[in-house]
C-alpha cells in the first residue's frame, strides 16, 4: 500500500535521480592524483559556503517538491565503519519496486571494493519532511 503523504515527493525525487545520470561528471584533479589503496584518510572536506553553494544549486534546478537529502544515523555509519577492513562507505543511488528513490550506503576497504557481504543501509529519514530547523543547506 503506496503512502498518499509521499506519492508526490517519490515521482519528484525519481525524476530528480534520472535527470543526474544526465549531467556530465567533471574530473577532479584530486580525484586523478588518487590512488589505490584508499586509507580512510583522503581530504573530502568543503567549505560550508561551497556545500552552500552546491545544495542551491541543486533546489533551483529541481521541482520543490524534491527531496534534498536524507538522515542516516550515526550508530548505521558506526556500524559500517568498524567491520574489519573498512575505510569509507560508498553512497548509490537505488529505487524501491515501488519507485520510490533511495540512497544505498555501502562500506569500501582500501582497494575502492564494495564491502557488500557486511552491513549496508538505505533506510534513511528524507528531507523534507526530515530536515535541518536551521536549513542552512535546504533553505
Amino acid at each position: 500500500m503506496k503512502h498518499p503523504r509521499y506519492s508526490h515527493l517519490k515521482m519528484i525525487a525519481f525524476s530528480s535521480i534520472i535527470a543526474l545520470f544526465f549531467i556530465p561528471v567533471k574530473e577532479s584533479n584530486n580525484l586523478l592524483a588518487q590512488s589505490l589503496p584508499l586509507t580512510g584518510h583522503e581530504v573530502q572536506s568543503i567549505s560550508l559556503s561551497d556545500a552552500v553553494t552546491l545544495t542551491r544549486n541543486f533546489r533551483i534546478s529541481s521541482p520543490s517538491t524534491t527531496v534534498y537529502g536524507e538522515y542516516f544515523s550515526k550508530d548505521a555509519i558506526q556500524g559500517m565503519l568498524a567491520q574489519t577492513a573498512a575505510v569509507g562507505i560508498r553512497v548509490y543511488y537505488g529505487r524501491k519496486s515501488d519507485g520510490t528513490p533511495v540512497l544505498v550506503l555501502v562500506a569500501v576497504n582500501a582497494n575502492g571494493q564494495d564491502m557488500s557481504a557486511g552491513l549496508l543501509t538505505e533506510d534513511g529519514l528524507p528531507c523534507p519532511p526530515i530536515c535541518d530547523t536551521t536549513k542552512t543547506l535546504s533553505r
